[in-house]
């Protein structure tokens, strides 16, 4: 993973898993989504790229995780979402087995075991960024996603407490990395609302929205 900034606005970088969907017949997305066209296969290239304003900064090393702060959520990741009493596991200042560094393909990579939900955050302050990174998935599912595809995501403009967000997550925009649905913009926390133009993909999970040049312009917000 590497990044390329400049002085700009402040961000950190988090994982996680794990998002909830909606029904197919939610009533209320239904509402929400009346307005959308219907999406038209496109073919989009990225033109006017702005040229990097400073050196690539390799946020990875390959050999340990000083650079990053790990926050864990609920020992039980099924109760993320309806939890009332639970407290999270909080800050990991030495360290957890759920975030390893490792060198890959040659590469310095971050393993996430995903067993237990959270989020590692590094200390760096970056802004005006082009972010570059490679995936894959270790083929390993834990509860309550093992009949689930596999669930990952890249936290952008992060901001605010750790486990802010359902004890787990700041506030954030989130690049999902989920089998399916790579790509798709998340909103973690209701303090997030990304705007883009889109259309409804009814072969997407909820809540079937995909970018299209041309398509009505949304706000994306937690429901």
């Amino acid at each position: 993973m590497r990044i390329v900034a400049g002085p700009g606005l402040a961000i950190v970088f988090m994982m996680l898993a794990g998002i909830p969907a909606m029904a197919e017949t939610d009533p209320k997305l239904e509402a929400i989504l009346a307005g959308d066209p219907v999406y038209k296969p496109q073919r989009l290239t990225l033109t006017e790229v702005p040229s990097p304003t400073g050196p690539a900064i390799a946020l990875l090393n390959g050999k340990d995780l000083t650079d990053w702060d790990i926050w864990l959520g609920y020992r039980d990741p099924s109760i993320t979402y309806v939890n009332k009493t639970e407290k999270p596991i909080g800050a990991r200042p030495g360290g957890d087995p759920m975030f390893t560094a490792l060198m890959l393909d040659g590469e310095p990579a971050l393993r996430v075991d995903g067993a237990t939900w959270g989020s590692i955050v590094h200390k760096g302050v970056f802004g005006n960024y082009h972010l570059r990174l490679e995936y894959k998935w270790t083929g390993k599912r834990h509860a309550p996603r093992l009949d689930l595809p596999e669930n990952n995501g890249l936290l952008y403009h992060s901001f605010g407490a750790d486990g802010a967000v359902y004890g787990t997550w700041m506030p954030a925009v989130e690049f999902e990395i989920m089998f399916g649905s790579t790509g798709m913009v998340v909103p973690v926390g209701t303090m997030v609302k990304p705007v883009t133009d889109a259309a409804r993909d009814r072969s997407l999970i909820d809540p079937q929205r995909r970018y299209m040049v041309g398509g009505r312009a949304v706000t994306v917000e937690r429901l």
